[in-house]
């Protein structure tokens, strides 16, 4: 931990890039026995833009369970110290994460490489609703036009979409550090902001698991409970004009 609270106080700006691993303390994911949301509610399988064309149905419940657990959950400590971090730190916060615990949480700079499943987007005209219930009927929902929505997330088989991956790109070349929690920089999104990272001269700090393995890409991995880790480390935070010596 004050491995990790050095890289945040010696860092002037920060890109934090998330994933599935930041959401293994919350409620939602003790309610699967200890897995996480995508683990349960993301089978490569299943939310690919070809399964959804040949049973829209059976996607979308998939998807309305997921929306239904976490609109009874709240974020976990990881969420909230990124939020904390971002009050304290100039932040933008990345994630991979179909979501909305970062915002729950309190962070407002937040690019969503992967979308939102609290929207939909109509498969005829194009249009984009957001839609806050949790159960929706009947599945799947149909827009104004006719046209069946499919929700507003990139599936499985779809690249991250251009202007979010811009969004995070322009965000880690102005960083001083690239921290990655709860994914691994071996995924392929991740993998090429790690090389924007290499090539802006942006200190790469990865965060993980103990159980898992470095990708080897990073200047640095830490080890242990991501919302432990975080928590402590940027409760000893201090705005970067507080760390300044002052002109004698």
């Amino acid at each position: 931990m004050e491995e990790l609270w050095r890289e945040l106080q010696m860092a002037r700006s920060i890109a934090v890039l998330t994933g599935a691993g930041v959401t293994s303390g919350t409620g939602a994911a003790r309610a699967l026995g200890g897995r996480t949301l995508a683990a349960q509610f993301g089978p490569a399988d299943l939310a690919t833009g070809q399964q959804f064309a040949q049973n829209p149905a059976a996607v979308w419940q998939l998807f309305q369970s997921r929306r239904a657990l976490l609109a009874a959950r709240g974020p976990d400590k990881a969420h909230l110290a990124l939020a904390e971090l971002e009050r304290r730190k100039t932040l933008t916060l990345l994630t991979l994460n179909t979501d909305d615990l970062h915002e729950r949480a309190g962070s407002r700079k937040v690019v969503k490489l992967r979308g939102d499943l609290w929207w939909m987007r109509c498969t005829k005209c194009g249009r984009p609703w957001r839609d806050g219930r949790a159960v929706l009927a009947p599945l799947p929902p149909v827009c104004a036009c006719g046209g069946i929505a499919r929700p507003g997330v990139t599936w499985f088989d779809e690249p991250v979409p251009e202007t979010e991956f811009k969004q995070a790109e322009a965000a880690v070349r102005s960083a001083g550090l690239l921290l990655v929690a709860g994914v691994t920089a071996r995924l392929v999104v991740v993998a090429q902001l790690a090389a924007v990272a290499r090539r802006a001269g942006c200190r790469l700090v990865e965060l993980q698991d103990p159980a898992a393995t470095p990708s080897g890409a990073a200047d640095c991995t830490i080890a242990g409970d991501l919302g432990d880790m975080l928590e402590a480390a940027v409760s000893r935070v201090r705005p970067f004009e507080d760390t300044l010596e002052p002109c004698l």
